[in-house]
């Protein structure tokens, strides 16, 4: 899917609220998530997450979604 003129924006969402993803686009078709350590404080419960593309002639399109378990890091 050639992305040009599309934006992205991604979410976690559930019982803890809604935090953003940052989202950045390279051209023609790669779109790279980022969840920022600094964002997440570890108490929010998340169980769903999106990704859409929206263009400017008012397009929007949801490419990814799906459920999400959070667990505890293992590594001490």
């Amino acid at each position: 899917m050639n992305l040009a003129g599309a934006s992205a924006a991604a979410q976690l969402g559930g019982t803890g609220g809604v935090m953003e993803l940052s989202c950045a686009i390279t051209l023609p078709n790669i779109i790279d998530l980022e969840l920022a350590a600094a964002s997440w404080n570890g108490t929010l419960a998340f169980d769903r997450w999106d990704l859409q593309l929206s263009w400017d002639d008012g397009r929007v399109y949801t490419l990814l979604a799906g459920s999400v378990a959070v667990q505890d890091d293992v590594t001490p």
